[in-house]
């Protein structure tokens, strides 16, 4: 909504995703496991992921690589049979469909373009020809939000 406001969870809601975390991680210590999730450049710039996900998570292996890119890695190392039926992650689904951006890589390259600091809002030079200013900001706001997120911790009650 336009409101300004930024939603916030309820204290219970925190406390739930906190508890699940340390209930994940010490599964995993006892068991002596990494846990690792496929997190990309596109998931962290995004916010695109769960806190839970991002207080568990050990190790983030795909952390430099666009999402878009995913692909073209599987088919370099000849895993077309495990992505071809892989679904869109619902996350960066949601971005696409909010944003109204056609494909991944469109995301992509828009992202790169921001995070590369070659993007002017009023520039006609830029690749962002194709896409509208209001959809720039949005994206911009996106980011800013998943600073926020990735920064902030969940409180301890």
């Amino acid at each position: 909504g336009g409101s300004g406001r930024i939603w916030q969870p309820h204290p219970r809601e925190n406390l739930k995703s906190a508890l699940n975390a340390l209930l994940i991680r010490k599964y995993a210590d006892n068991r002596e496991a990494i846990i690792i999730r496929p997190f990309t450049y596109t998931h962290w710039i995004l916010g695109a992921f769960e806190d839970i996900e991002f207080k568990t998570t050990d190790y983030l292996p795909f952390i430099r690589i666009y999402y878009s890119n995913m692909k073209k890695i599987s088919h370099l190392y000849g895993l077309d049979r495990y992505f071809s039926k892989a679904q869109i992650d619902p996350n960066i689904r949601k971005i696409l469909i909010d944003l109204e951006i056609p494909s991944v890589e469109k995301l992509d390259q828009i992202l790169e373009y921001i995070i590369d600091e070659t993007i002017d809002l009023g520039s006609e030079s830029t690749g962002s020809r194709d896409i509208g200013e209001e959809t720039l900001k949005k994206i911009l706001e996106k980011i800013k939000k998943s600073n926020i997120k990735k920064i902030t911790p969940t409180p301890i009650p």
